[in-house]
């Protein structure tokens, strides 16, 4: 399979998160998509289709679907229209997708994409400028299974104000709707220069080597040093960066998320 991109940025700013920080407009400050021609993505696409790769990934922070139909449907009448037989995926967020392009999506070869579903409580989603509808997201889940078209979610734990109990609390939630072998996770993390990070004062300076631990404990937040095998083989986004939770709660949501029967991968 060959990864592609045909989009950069996205059109929300989520206080978490870096791609609207590095794609925006220099004038109003807010944050845009840049988008490639889409014929010339499946020109991309055919070429590597004529050198027998016959899977494709879009690497793109959220594709959009719902946002701009016309780029995702001329990528779709081109390859069909070419005879180009592949399967594709792609990560969005959830509501860029409804019932009926993911129709359209799984007739030209979609097979596969994820979105992040973040937590189950809408107060945080506010919080983190990242609202979107929640019982949106599990009819996209739903459409998903019944259309054949598989769809992981990807869930953050430890966000502001959690706490192992709160963390557990959210998990069953997952459990309930069935999502057991459908979620990856994340712990919450501050990256450099986003919304999340002038909340709490952590400046670029505090990212390098010598750092003062003490003084960002202070504020609630604790330093992931890099390769420590509990944590890194079972989350992602964990190293190198500051978190709101310590390194045993998020070894003790490891082994909860094993007993539980989450992520295949931890097998």
């Amino acid at each position: 399979y060959a990864r592609i991109v045909g989009t950069r940025g996205c059109s929300f700013a989520c206080d978490f998160c870096s791609p609207s920080l590095l794609w925006k407009n220099n004038h109003t400050g807010k944050p845009v998509r840049r988008l490639r021609d889409p014929k010339r993505v499946v020109d991309e696409i055919e070429y590597l289709y004529n050198q027998n790769y016959e899977a494709f990934y879009f690497d793109d922070p959220t594709f959009p679907f719902k946002s701009e139909p016309g780029f995702y449907k001329v990528i779709i009448s081109e390859l069909k229209e070419r005879k180009i037989q592949i399967t594709w995926s792609a990560p969005t967020r959830s509501d860029e997708l409804s019932e009926k392009i993911l129709h359209e999506l799984y007739d030209s070869g979609f097979t596969y994409t994820y979105f992040g579903l973040e937590t189950d409580q809408k107060e945080k989603l506010m919080d983190m400028e990242n609202y979107f509808d929640i019982e949106h997201s599990l009819n996209v889940i739903k459409w998903c299974d019944q259309i054949g078209i598989h769809c992981d979610v990807s869930y953050q734990v430890g966000l502001p104000g959690d706490n192992l109990e709160s963390i557990i609390k959210s998990l069953q939630w997952l459990e309930e709707h069935g999502l057991q072998k459908k979620s990856f996770f994340s712990i919450a993390a501050i990256w450099p220069e986003t919304p999340l990070a002038q909340k709490y004062g952590i400046t670029s300076d505090d990212f390098e080597p010598e750092i003062d631990k003490k003084r960002l404990e202070a504020k609630g937040l604790y330093f992931f040093e890099p390769g420590n095998p509990q944590i890194e083989r079972y989350y992602s986004n964990c190293s190198g960066n500051f978190h709101f939770i310590d390194e045993e709660t998020a070894i003790q949501i490891k082994y909860y998320l094993m007993d539980a029967g989450f992520i295949k991968r931890f097998d």
